[in-house]
């Protein structure tokens, strides 16, 4: 790979070095291994389907962790729900060819050997599996540098486990740095271009957090064996040493670097609320934008009532084993994740504009403030009335993470959109925990492999949605609807009737004839996303495999390839900066590596400027040759320059047919302008 990729950035290029490059390099390698296959397969139709490849390997994993969690009746069914959740999917389809599918691979294989660390009985599995989870964490932090959301969720659990634990011992120091270590240093030694700047948030939470939880972690493990000292710092056993260890040291490091982490804190907490600024050079890119109240409403939509089940039934559990008050500490977890979720009600109806007000941060922080203060005081109650156990139990842990992790990933999802499909694999585990556990409670234990039979029923309405446009003739989607439906009621009245537990039988079988109801309707019966129907609902978006596939596309980049210089630059979207340099073989200005500057500067002045002379100078700036244009840009720019705060209103120009060239000039200064498709779909 060169030092300076010309093929970006135009005219200056882009430093490889500044940039993350095991995406790529894993890509080549995968392809030059399919090659021996003697299969007539190109690079660029390998980049379209390695996303698939990608996403098959993670329902492997997710598969394996659930039923590692919890059984094989919630793994299957999780994984079931993974496979159609709308935000996930839309980011793991051919041709989205994006790092996404791999970090989320490579995360996901991370967490569970996490998991298995903790599940391991043997020291050596241990220390392997906590190896291991590492060595991914490391690759996913050297192909996203937004590595830090992972890195943060085994963090928190692993300060959690210093403020409760009360046999934390050297062991489990030495365990924890062995997956600290190799990270941090990782990130630096191997990266140095992207991780030596401490004062930028991403690098504090990817590097310098688990070095600081290690750093508690040692301090902790020397006070258990110092007993008068121990002693002393809980205060005779009023307070748990590890939390009062735990907040001396944070509050010293900010003493003493004051200067330096007084901004950094700063930062962070305004990365929390606006996570990439609420100016508008970030406005201009949709995936930063946070979600409205209609676009909320779509994902989770009626799952959230089975994802706040799951999450309460793990505190419940965690609660029993730690002796802690059920209800108190559910209220505080409850209150949590609705202040995340719902702080948004005040913005307004729309799907993606949504805009922080002071009700919605008053909501937000409250809300998550009070409850992590009361968690906190029913811990140190608990732990004053000397009520409080120890959660030897591996498994205790686990659940823990699982908790951390939805919480962490919902507070992602409110952030921006392009943090959405973070929380999908979370939230299948628990909805799926949620389904499982209430299937059980009200069948009959020598008849809940009827479950599979249930798993068959939601399968069968999936290909039925998925397919049934591309049946030819009404009759015989008819009839298969009638099949499938006739079947259903069969299966229902078969359930409910000769498998419920005895006690208060009409409810049990009500309950019961819901939950199998709504199996089926997220799968395909309801026709809306927010109620379910989730693969009813993806039937018409699988079909338009990327931006490359839009119409006129593949003829524009052949025309870019076979009659223009191969030294001319393309002024063209971000979203289609990759597929410019690999298809087309030529240069670009932006890509799907932001610069947050140049993007706004071409929707300010190219894109949706009104006066000719600035767009032409910034193109000329950039020594653009070709100006090439979409359908989807040109009807996107009327949000673009809403929400980049250029003005309310704005004229778009309607640019003809496919391919169609516009010569413009200005002061003998030319840019030719490639058209791609029209408003129509001509």
């Amino acid at each position: 790979m060169p030092q300076v990729d010309m093929l970006r950035s135009a005219p200056l290029g882009e430093k490889t070095s500044s940039h993350l490059t095991l995406y790529p390099y894993v890509i080549a390698v995968m392809y030059k291994l399919v090659s021996i296959i003697p299969i007539n397969l190109r690079v660029e139709q390998f980049i379209i389907i390695s996303p698939v490849i990608f996403f098959m390997l993670t329902i492997l994993i997710v598969y394996i962790l659930a039923q590692r969690l919890f059984d094989d009746h919630t793994a299957l069914l999780s994984v079931n729900i993974t496979i159609f959740i709308p935000y996930l999917l839309a980011r793991t389809k051919a041709g989205f060819a994006d790092r996404d599918s791999f970090v989320l691979m490579v995360s996901t294989s991370s967490f569970l050997f996490y998991v298995l660390s903790h599940l391991s009985d043997g020291t050596k599995m241990r220390w392997s599996y906590t190896l291991l989870s590492s060595i991914t964490m490391l690759l996913t932090g050297l192909t996203w540098q937004g590595v830090g959301v992972f890195i943060a969720i085994i963090a928190a659990v692993e300060f959690i486990k210093l403020l409760i634990d009360r046999s934390y011992s050297y062991r489990e120091t030495a365990i924890f740095a062995s997956w600290a270590l190799p990270i941090s240093l990782g990130l630096i030694f191997l990266k140095p271009g992207v991780y030596n700047h401490p004062d930028r948030p991403y690098v504090q939470i990817a590097v310098f957090l688990p070095l600081l939880i290690l750093s508690i972690s040692i301090m902790i493990s020397i006070t258990q064996r110092i007993g008068g000292l121990r002693e002393k710092l809980s205060l005779h056993g009023r307070l748990p040493v590890g939390g009062f260890l735990s907040f001396l040291l944070i509050a010293v490091s900010v003493m003493l670097f004051r200067s330096k982490l007084f901004h950094v804190s700063k930062a962070l907490v305004y990365t929390s609320i606006f996570p990439f600024g609420s100016n508008p050079l970030f406005q201009t890119i949709g995936e930063l934008q946070k979600l409205g109240l209609i676009g909320w409403g779509l994902w989770p939509g009626a799952f959230w009532i089975l994802i706040s089940i799951g999450l309460l039934l793990m505190v419940w559990d965690v609660c029993y084993e730690m002796k802690l008050h059920q209800l108190w500490t559910m209220g505080m977890v409850e209150l949590i994740i609705f202040g995340i979720a719902f702080s948004r009600l005040s913005s307004g109806m729309s799907s993606a504009n949504f805009v922080e007000t002071n009700l919605t941060l008053t909501i937000y922080w409250a809300s998550v403030g009070i409850g992590v203060l009361g968690l906190l005081a029913g811990f140190i109650h608990a732990h004053y009335k000397h009520r409080i156990g120890n959660p030897s139990s591996p498994i205790v842990w686990v659940k823990i993470f699982l908790i951390v992790w939805c919480i962490s990933t919902l507070i992602y999802l409110r952030a921006a959109v392009r943090f959405v499909y973070l929380f999908a694999i979370p939230s299948a585990l628990l909805g799926g925990y949620a389904i499982t556990w209430m299937f059980k409670r009200c069948v009959r234990r020598d008849k809940e492999n009827l479950f599979y039979l249930l798993l068959a029923a939601a399968i069968s309405w999936q290909i039925y949605a998925l397919f049934c446009d591309r049946i030819g003739g009404r009759s015989i989607v008819l009839m298969i609807y009638i099949l499938l439906a006739g079947l259903t009621a069969l299966l229902v009245l078969y359930i409910t009737r000769y498998t419920a537990r005895g006690g208060h039988p009409i409810l049990r079988n009500l309950g019961l004839t819901a939950l199998i109801l709504y199996v089926l309707s997220f799968n395909s019966i309801s026709f809306h996303p927010a109620f379910g129907g989730y693969a009813f609902s993806l039937r018409n978006g699988l079909p338009s495999i990327s931006l490359i596939k839009e119409v006129g596309a593949e003829e524009a980049l052949r025309w870019l390839r076979e009659n223009t210089d191969e030294n001319a630059v393309i002024a063209a979207n971000w979203e289609l900066g990759s597929w410019i340099n690999l298809l087309g073989n030529r240069a670009t200005i932006v890509d799907e590596q932001q610069r947050e500057y140049w993007t706004y500067l071409m929707a300010r002045y190219v894109f949706t400027g009104e006066d000719l002379t600035k767009a032409l100078e910034f193109l000329k700036t950039h020594k653009a040759d070709y100006l090439l244009l979409t359908k989807r840009d040109i009807a996107l720019l009327p949000l673009t320059a809403v929400e980049a705060g250029i003005r309310d209103n704005i004229v778009i120009p309607i640019f003809g047919n496919i391919v169609q060239r516009i010569h413009i000039s200005v002061d003998g200064e030319k840019v030719r302008v490639i058209g791609i498709g029209s408003l129509n779909g001509g």
